[in-house]
């Protein structure tokens, strides 16, 4: 289940190097301007030093949660961690300039940001607006994806 999840990736994590910097803490898509060969951002002020994948594993998720469609219908071409596009990951990796999606800091902070997006959601099914349904879809859909890739 999830409990055994969450255990396991972050013992996967436990003494793995992690890069510290400054971190943003809300990155998402509407701080960023996308250009044809540059990444701008717009709201760049940091707010603490920390582990900088708290940062890259929020930016995927609300990537997924605004661009990520239906879930159902599958990745566009080969899925990467957590069934996100593996093309997305690379162009992640490649402006970062170190592998991320076989970090398993990373693996285990997208699970801490996809369980804290969980927790977001009201319990019952009809408190839920439709938005909110498709991220509990789509946070489950990403739960799953981890699992299995661990299998």
């Amino acid at each position: 289940g999830l409990c055994a999840l969450l255990h396991r990736v972050i013992g996967d994590a436990d003494g793995a190097p992690c890069r510290q910097g400054l971190r943003h803490g809300d990155a998402h898509a509407r701080n960023f301007i996308f250009g044809g060969a540059a990444l701008c951002a717009i709201d760049p002020l940091p707010r603490e030093v920390g582990p900088v994948a708290f940062d890259l594993t929020r930016f995927m998720t609300r990537l997924a949660y605004s661009f990520g469609g239906d879930p159902d219908a599958g990745a566009p071409g080969p899925a990467g961690l957590a069934g996100l596009p593996k093309v997305d990951w690379q162009a992640l990796e490649a402006g970062y300039g170190a592998a991320i999606e076989t970090d398993p800091v990373v693996r285990a902070l997208l699970c801490q940001q996809l369980f804290n997006d969980w927790l977001g959601m009201p319990a019952a099914r009809d408190a839920r607006s439709p938005s909110q349904q498709r991220r509990i879809t789509q946070i489950t859909t990403m739960f799953e994806a981890i699992r299995d890739s661990l299998a």
